[in-house]
């Protein structure tokens, strides 16, 4: 059966016939924000469950309002925009990183297009039978962006560090092209790099995070010592599965989806919470200390709203972080 457009006015009718108390601002939150992303993506935990499946329809416990229900959308709007300020210095820190490690070790202009650049299929930390395609995909990429001018010559739509070098030298190097590579192209570009870049990355990820190896080289170059396996905290398969948690929750912030209980990575293996964990690998003290204390306050300031939320987030480990 198909479901019929709804009018605000009857939007609102609808909720109140379900056992949802609501007020005179609900019409205008509705109108801006949307019956769907506020009520269908938050109503689950004020819902009795039972008599819901009696009336084979939504049914909320008695005394719920719309205002709940909009302050679990507002929170997770909230956490949202703080954990994407957090990831744009995981996407900056990695983008350095990547292209330092390849290009201090393929210094060849354009090394970036030769596949001989890159590890070996049996090597492929995505797996074997992805190789080929992922490595000409990255390729291609990296091709269209190095080689844009020839797709679209005006130049006020280049990014300006890309369209220096097209005007004026004769190749784009890796560390100016990786500022347009998505933060998705960077996680296959990480797992498509060579073991020792790798475990460079790895290495001076754990010296500007909070996993700090004492003594150790900021900048790890060729034929530098590096921490011996049993200390070294990060490995290129951990920090690649992280990648593949850290880019959903990326695409979720971006796309305005439900973030506080979803979950993330290969299998859907990380909540929320691991996901805070994994970024500790990422951010430096300072910063982790800031989004840690920042989901801190939103807690307690949503979980004082109302108690169906406290308990909420307390089910999701959030309250724990």
């Amino acid at each position: 059966m198909e479901k019929r457009f709804l009018t605000i006015a009857e939007q609102v009718e609808l909720l109140a016939a379900r056992g949802l108390r609501c007020d005179a601002q609900t019409p205008r939150i509705l109108l801006r924000e949307g019956y769907y992303a506020v009520v269908n993506g938050y109503k689950r935990p004020f819902l009795d469950q039972g008599a819901t499946r009696a009336a084979k329809e939504d049914r909320y416990q008695e005394g719920t309002s719309f205002s709940d229900v909009y302050a679990l959308f507002r929170f997770d709007r909230s956490l949202r925009a703080l954990t994407f300020r957090h990831l744009m210095l995981v996407e900056a820190t990695l983008r350095s990183l990547i292209s330092y490690a390849f290009c201090e070790r393929h210094p060849r202009p354009e090394a970036y297009l030769d596949e001989s650049s890159y590890t070996c299929r049996r090597a492929y930390l995505r797996g074997e039978d992805a190789f080929e395609g992922d490595l000409r995909w990255m390729i291609d990429t990296l091709a269209h962006h190095a080689r844009a001018r020839e797709r679209d010559p005006r130049g006020d739509r280049r990014d300006v560090r890309v369209a220096h070098f097209q005007d004026n030298h004769d190749t784009v190097p890796l560390w100016v092209l990786v500022d347009e590579l998505t933060f998705g192209n960077l996680k296959y570009l990480f797992a498509l790099l060579r073991r020792e870049e790798q475990l460079a990355i790895c290495d001076n990820l754990a010296e500007l995070s909070s996993y700090r190896i004492e003594g150790h080289a900021v900048m790890v170059r060729p034929g530098e010592k590096r921490a011996a396996p049993s200390q070294r905290p990060l490995t290129p398969r951990r920090v690649a599965r992280d990648l593949e948690a850290i880019v959903d929750v990326r695409n979720v912030c971006a796309h305005g989806e439900r973030l506080y209980d979803g979950r993330f990575g290969l299998e859907d293996e990380a909540d929320f919470a691991a996901f805070v964990s994994m970024m500790s690998h990422f951010l430096e003290p300072g910063d982790l200390a800031h989004l840690q204390g920042g989901i801190e306050s939103l807690v307690t300031e949503y979980s004082q709203a109302s108690p169906v939320i406290a308990r909420e987030l307390e089910r999701t480990g959030i309250a724990g972080i």
